[in-house]
């Protein structure tokens, strides 16, 4: 039997002309942070939220990074489909930054996922740099997979932002069609946003 494919890092791949978030706005964003289980609670959500995305950005992107991942129902069915479990769902609608009404996107999500492994080490290479109140994971590391215990999806204790996907995960991701999703590898992780789009390309107006 051929070994697992290694963890990768979900995140959003930032475009210059992309989607980007400016801010979620619930008072729940310290538990959605942690990724503690929120749901069935007295303060969880009952509607969806308002999440504020920059006003600019003409590619919609299904994966918008930050202290609580938003998804679209498209990562959602993805995730859903490769076996994901540990992530409580809640709607949100897109607004922009500049025209606050009407949404811009309705069919949202956001994803807390519920959970967090200690299960990094790392290689050679200098801190990323430094985000207030944020911590930081020594870059780049490795995920250790006998420390995720077979988890398809994870917070990486170390950085709670970040979230881990196995490899079957990964695979119904690119499969899915879904758009602005980089997975990186942990390897190539310098604490930067990450970003497939070539240096040189400018926002269009």
């Amino acid at each position: 039997m051929s070994a697992p494919a290694p963890y990768v890092l979900l995140r959003q791949d930032v475009h210059p002309d992309g989607w980007l978030l400016v801010a979620i706005e619930t008072p729940l964003l310290h538990e959605l942070r942690l990724g503690v289980p929120v749901r069935g609670g007295p303060t969880a959500p009952t509607g969806p939220t308002r999440v504020v995305i920059s006003a600019w950005g003409q590619r919609p992107s299904d994966l918008l990074d930050g202290p609580c991942p938003v998804v679209s129902s498209a990562l959602r069915d993805a995730l859903d489909g490769a076996g994901v479990d540990n992530v409580e769902y809640f709607p949100a609608h897109l607004y922009t930054n500049a025209d606050p009404e009407p949404a811009v996107a309705t069919d949202y999500w956001l994803a807390n996922v519920v959970g967090a492994v200690a299960c990094t080490a790392p290689l050679a290479g200098p801190l990323p740099p430094e985000v207030p109140g944020r911590p930081r994971v020594a870059a780049p590391f490795r995920i250790l997979p006998e420390r995720a215990g077979g988890l398809p999806c994870f917070r990486l204790a170390e950085d709670r932002e970040l979230v881990a996907v196995d490899g079957r995960t990964a695979a119904a991701v690119r499969a899915s069609g879904v758009r602005g999703v980089f997975l990186q590898p942990p390897e190539q992780y310098d604490g930067l946003p990450a970003s497939t789009a070539p240096p040189d390309v400018e926002p269009s107006p």
